[in-house]
């Protein structure tokens, strides 16, 4: 995507009506082929230039990313991904986003929503599945009531540093209920 003529134009002419419309269907088109959730340029200044739900209700057009990591990373030269939930969309997705880059700079990020809500119909077996962050949040669930709940309790700098970067974007991030059971070892020495 960020080598695409399309968009290298948008970045060239931002302002031109006729590149980023250019850009917009060409995103379209790409994100219809990969079956992703969105796919977006940002610029530098980590807002939105085109997008494939342009012209959409909650397009993605315009938004200010700065605040989200996957954009701070890319913009920084690397591939970012992360986990949360989308701020215009409010549905949840893996974002992976790369530097768009000229010069040895990253002049812009392209980023690809990919929607992993498939993974709780997974677990309609006897076993149920989660995956969590690093820090213990569960963001994917086969039983519904754990999803975007803990492990543990959250520091309150890390609790700080999710809603910076709205990551669980209006959900309550809270702790399952969850009671120790004793040790088999302490079982047994019962």
């Amino acid at each position: 995507v960020s080598l695409h003529p399309f968009v290298r134009g948008l970045l060239e002419s931002p302002h031109d009506p006729t590149r980023v419309a250019a850009a917009n269907h060409y995103l379209a088109e790409v994100n219809r082929r990969a079956h992703a959730s969105a796919t977006y340029v940002i610029a530098a200044n980590g807002i939105a230039l085109a997008a494939s739900n342009h012209g959409l209700p909650g397009s993605f057009v315009g938004t200010d990313y700065r605040f989200r990591p996957y954009f701070q990373i890319a913009a920084g030269g690397k591939m970012g991904r992360f986990y949360a939930i989308g701020i215009t969309s409010d549905e949840p997705g893996y974002y992976i986003a790369q530097p768009v880059e000229s010069n040895g700079k990253a002049i812009a990020v392209t980023v690809v929503k990919l929607n992993l809500e498939w993974f709780q119909r997974a677990g309609s077996g006897a076993e149920p599945l989660m995956v969590s962050d690093e820090h213990g949040v569960i963001f994917l669930s086969s039983v519904q009531a754990w999803q975007y709940r803990t492990l543990r309790p959250l520091p309150p700098a890390l609790q700080a540093e999710m809603e910076n970067t709205r990551q669980y974007h209006g959900r309550a991030v809270t702790p399952l209920p969850l009671e120790p059971l004793d040790s088999l070892v302490t079982r047994w020495l019962a």
